[in-house]
């Protein structure tokens, strides 16, 4: 019988960037409930917040961009999800075919506008983290007129 042995060494690589998150909070921009992005980076590089037994750290959120990764169409089709700025205002009012969903309070709501309905269309960890933060009763309004959702 013979052995072959592997070398997994070059996986490392492929990780995602983690920071700790009291040394890089001063240079970050909440965009949602645990996402933000840094003050001097794209606005649409997003990084994820996540805690463990050594505290809270933050992950790079991003598609694979290298020359030998994948290749997928955009859709064309335009979103169901629509954010809404207020002029001169910080609140973000989310819609989703046309219907208010939810209205955020936030630091940066610019970023969120542009950001936001894209993240919702394509993430559907997000989507259900930002369902599961409405009340039971909205839920069910929301799974009853939208259960392609859930």
């Amino acid at each position: 019988m013979r052995h072959f042995e592997v070398d997994l060494s070059a996986l490392s690589n492929l990780e995602r960037p983690t920071y700790k998150l009291s040394d890089v909070k001063d240079r970050l921009i909440r965009v949602a409930a645990d996402l933000v992005c840094f003050r001097d980076s794209p606005k649409d590089e997003l990084w994820e917040i996540k805690s463990d037994d050594e505290g809270e750290y933050i992950v790079a959120r991003y598609e694979d961009d290298s020359p030998d990764a994948p290749k997928t169409a955009e859709a064309s089709v335009k979103s169901p999800w629509e954010a809404l700025v207020k002029q001169g205002s910080s609140q973000v009012d989310l819609f989703y075919n046309g219907v208010h969903f939810t209205r955020f309070a936030l630091f940066d709501a610019e970023t969120v506008k542009n950001v936001l309905p894209k993240k919702l269309s394509t993430d559907k960890t997000f989507l259900s983290a930002l369902l599961k933060t409405f009340s039971s009763a909205k839920q069910n309004e929301v799974k009853r007129l939208y259960p392609e959702l859930f």
